[in-house]
Parts: structure tokens; sequence; C-alpha cells
């Protein structure tokens, strides 16, 4: 076999490894933000509940007022899906204490996060009842990440999220 002919070989042998390898690196990157996505849902949820403990088993009516009133253990990235594209706006002297200043940056979370907390439940109302989810769109689509009453973390694709929170609103409006 001729030099050339071995060197073509060789560079495409070497082309194929990288896009294998750039494949394989985009799907891990991939499911490392649903993780990540999975990660900070969990991590609200749980301090939505501590929240409830301390309030008679109410939800705070906002994410603002979660970080407002407690020293919650919550840093602004949590808000903000890794996979949307977006980054949580941070002051300069963050973590500043969330009781004085930045009320503008608290009060907004909603607004600039890419989670929803399901507003006026109460805690234990139903293990299946969604407290948090994410906003459309952060995953191509696909699904969104769920936190449930019972402490669960769910990856729901965006069918069963809409039919799980159809079947909640019904629920919740015969409870009433």
């Amino acid at each position: 076999m001729s030099r050339r002919r071995k060197r073509l070989l060789i560079l495409i042998g070497a082309g194929c490894f990288s896009m294998i390898s750039a494949a394989i690196i985009w799907n891990v990157l991939k499911w490392y933000r649903e993780m990540m996505c999975l990660a900070n849902v969990h991590q609200l949820g749980l301090v939505m509940i501590n929240y409830a403990a301390d309030h008679d088993e109410r939800f705070p009516p906002s994410f603002g007022a979660l970080l407002k009133e407690g020293d919650w253990p919550l840093r602004l990235e949590y808000f903000v899906c890794p996979s949307s594209g977006k980054s949580a706006p941070v002051p300069c002297d963050f973590p500043a204490d969330f009781k004085t200043g930045e009320r503008d940056l608290l009060d907004s979370v909603e607004d600039w996060g890419t989670y929803v907390m399901v507003k006026g439940l109460k805690h234990a109302a139903s293990a299946e009842t969604i407290i948090i989810y994410e906003k459309a769109g952060n995953h191509g689509g696909k699904g969104r990440a769920c936190y449930f009453d019972s402490g669960e973390v769910k990856w729901l694709t965006e069918a069963e999220f809409q039919k799980h929170m159809k079947a909640q609103e019904t629920k919740l409006r015969d409870m009433r």
C-alpha cells in the first residue's frame, strides 16, 4: 500500500474517531444538564417542604417570598435550568442577606427563573401533586422536571406533564 493511501486511511480514521467522540461528549453534556435540572428542582422542593413545616403546612406564595423569609441553603442558580441557556442574575455582593437589598431581584424570580411553583397548595394535599415544574422548552420540548408533594422528582414527557396537570387542576378544583 502506498504512503498516500496510508495517510488517507489514517486521516479518515481520525475524522471518524473525532466525530464519534464529539457525539458521545454531546450526549454526556445533555445528560449532565438534565441531571442538574432535576437536582435544582429537588433542592427547591426540599426547601419548600421545610418552609411548609414552619407555616402551618402552607407552601410559600412565591419563590421570592421563600428567599426573603428563610435562611435556606439556596443559590440563585438553582432557579435556572442548565438547558435553558439562561443564567441567574447574580448581584455583585452575592450571597448577600436576602432579607435586605436586592428586593427587585427576589420579587422577579418567577420572571427570570425557569421553574414554576404551583400557587395556593398545602403540603400533604396529595403525594401525586406537582408543586414545582419546569417552564416549557428547556429540553427541546421533550419533557419537564417535576417535583411532587411526596418529595419525588420525576422527568415527565410533555404529553405526560400536560395530562398530569390537567388531572391535578380538576382534582384541586373539586377539592375547593
